[in-house]
């Protein structure tokens, strides 16, 4: 096992889970039974977003920034699929809603849409850094010095008025709505219809929101929150705070604290739970721990009622 989780990366669908070394070494774990699928060494390297588990076609990708590329592993063995080592300077890997397609930000590049089952260049998207889709509709928004969002079913692009696309931290999309989450700043959220900005929440000083999430099954969005630090590698984690967002409004319904599990986490299975570094799997519900993975046995998250 991973003795020191440096990267939490959830599935496409969300019911399996990405734990990554600094660098190279990955686990796949199964979330609804808590199995390790497998374990094994790959090309991806420290630092962006570089790796991304499609369950539609069951391939890890993982990125590096010079000499291998883009390569796809078979996720439950390790067995290689195919590679790109011409994609260089690979900086995020994010997925289409289908789990068919990786968007690979390079840097000095154009963006690459890659096939993942042929791992064939589909397109090239010029200026873009990084694209997000939405599950819920065919929109897609476009991280570049002015974020655009993107119908696919009608080619139309609404511009995002965010003044610095830099410092955005993470996205989450929900119902006809876009929620962004930027640097030290406010969380936004923006109509997919038309792109009009409709709430903003500022964190309390001296916070900032690290993750985004949606949960399906009530309709809440949810940030986790931890406190300005200082220091690098081997610091103790920071303490981390759940809240929950009234999607219509952007007012906190629940603050819940989780204690260290800032260092890297991830929310999974439809926002139900979140996985930390620390292999604890989380419930967003009641932000108590109701598995550890390799450890007690994983079980459904509670259910709203």
């Amino acid at each position: 096992m991973i003795e020191d989780v440096r990267h939490v990366v959830p599935s496409s669908r969300g019911t399996r889970i990405v734990l990554g070394a600094f660098k190279n070494d990955v686990e796949v774990w199964n979330l609804a039974d808590g199995r390790c699928l497998a374990g094994f060494g790959t090309c991806f390297d420290f630092g962006g977003s570089r790796l991304a588990l499609s369950d539609e076609l069951n391939l890890l990708i993982a990125a590096a920034y010079e000499r291998y590329g883009l390569v796809a592993y078979v996720a439950d063995t390790g067995k290689t699929a195919w590679s790109r080592a011409d994609l260089k300077k690979i900086q995020r890997l994010s997925l289409s809603a289908d789990g068919t397609l990786v968007f690979c930000g390079r840097e000095g590049f154009p963006l690459e849409v890659v096939d993942i089952a042929s791992g064939k260049t589909v397109r090239r998207i010029r200026a873009t850094d990084k694209v997000d889709a939405s599950p819920f509709e065919p929109i897609q928004l476009l991280i570049r010095w002015k974020p655009v969002l993107q119908r696919l079913d009608t080619d139309t692009t609404m511009s995002i008025p965010i003044a610095d696309p830099s410092w955005i931290r993470d996205v989450v999309f929900a119902e006809q709505r876009v929620v962004i989450a930027r640097g030290v700043g406010d969380v936004l959220c923006f109509s997919t219809e038309s792109a009009r900005l409709l709430w903003s929440y500022s964190p309390e000083p001296g916070r900032f929101v690290l993750k985004l999430g949606y949960r399906v099954e009530d309709g809440m969005l949810l940030g986790t929150e931890r406190f300005y630090e200082k220091g690098g590698r081997g610091s103790p984690a920071p303490a981390l705070s759940l809240v929950t967002i009234e999607p219509h409004s952007g007012e906190v319904q629940v603050r819940q604290e989780m204690g260290d599990e800032g260092r890297c986490h991830a929310f999974c299975q439809q926002g139900r739970t979140l996985v930390a570094w620390s292999r604890r799997v989380i419930s967003t519900v009641t932000a108590q721990p109701i598995a550890v993975l390799g450890g007690a046995t994983a079980v459904e998250p509670p259910r709203l009622v």
